[in-house]
């Protein structure tokens, strides 16, 4: 499983401490690196496709927890000279330093380089002919996020097919199913997703410390796919997430009950797998408003249509556009 966690590149290879944290300890404390996920970072850089750099991004990790990093540094110096290069270490810089400096003497080669947010150790050169390593990631990261959703698309076996989802024919389908039954998968796309609603969450926390009445953030998943995500990523964010159990156009609405128990006044984000004509957004957004909620953004892995499209309804958020994926993916709508 940990092999399966990390992203090898012809240059480096890469892992997230969350992600080790996930697979060791669960999502209860996804902000916290606790020993057992930095001994699977150390069987990762001792064992791992050792003759190249190993990249750690502490993305969202901001607590030490036990001793774990300690010893993970001084078992760095007891003879290998991997190089290992922290990125995102804004939050757990202090920490960082602060192992270095305890373990003293033995301390390997390291250097901290304060407005990339990034700690490098046993790096003799330059930068280990990486131009920029943030950049570096962040296609790393892209070329992961469209390879994943790629690999969702199953094309019809003959002609065009009907979504179920909506009055839509096309020549294939998207299963989010392959995600949800690769653990890695679903751990990498679930860290992207709450990535990406990050900087929305934040700005809305900073909104309600200025304004104690500022409305309540949750989640909103309507599909059986869009579930595990919401759940999921709910956790990432501490943020709570309530499910409609197929509401839609095509589904039975199985969980009425659920809806007398709504509280008014919760500004509600839809969190679903692929979006192609925004109806079940629709449909979602229409109940949350009968029942005095605000349903105004939305976040999917991917989009068939530009989310300015939606912009009079809601605010679409999209890792992918699906045509940049699989561009031949055809969509028609029915008479």
């Amino acid at each position: 499983m940990v092999e399966k966690l990390i992203l090898s590149e012809s240059d480096f290879v890469y892992i997230r401490l969350k992600a080790l944290i996930w697979k060791n300890n669960g999502l209860t404390t996804h902000a916290t690196l606790f020993y057992s996920a930095v001994e699977s970072l150390k069987d990762i850089y001792e064992k791992i496709e050792t003759r190249k750099p190993l990249i750690v991004s502490c993305k969202g990790v901001v607590d030490g927890g036990d001793r774990g990093l300690e010893n993970f540094f001084a078992d760095i110096v007891k003879g290998s000279t991997r190089p290992i290069i922290f990125i995102h270490t804004d939050s757990l810089i202090d920490l960082l330093l602060n192992t270095i400096k305890q373990i003293g003497a033995k301390a390997p080669n390291c250097e901290q380089i304060p407005d990339e947010n990034i700690f490098k150790v046993n790096c003799k050169e330059p930068i280990l002919a990486i131009a920029n390593i943030n950049e570096e990631i962040k296609k790393v990261e892209s070329k992961f996020i469209n390879d994943t959703i790629k690999s969702c698309y199953k094309a019809a076996k003959s002609g065009q097919i009907r979504l179920l989802s909506t009055v839509v024919q096309a020549k294939g389908e998207f299963d989010a199913g392959k995600i949800i039954s690769e653990p890695h998968l679903f751990i990498w796309m679930c860290l992207f997703l709450a990535d990406t609603l990050d900087n929305y969450i934040k700005k809305e926390i900073e909104e309600k410390e200025k304004n104690p009445n500022a409305p309540e953030i949750k989640l909103l998943a309507v599909s059986l796919r869009g579930c595990p995500f919401a759940s999921a990523v709910s956790l990432l964010i501490n943020k709570s997430y309530d499910t409609i159990d197929h509401l839609g156009p095509r589904h039975k609405l199985f969980d009425v009950e659920l809806l007398d128990n709504f509280k008014k006044g919760v500004r509600y984000i839809y969190v679903g797998d692929f979006l192609v004509g925004g109806t079940e957004v629709k449909i979602a957004k229409a109940y949350a408003e009968l029942l005095g909620c605000e349903l105004n953004y939305a976040i999917v892995l991917s989009s068939l249509l530009d989310p300015s499209v939606f912009k009079d309804n809601f605010n679409l958020i999209t890792l992918t556009r699906i045509k940049e994926v699989v561009p031949e993916a055809d969509y028609q709508l029915l008479d």
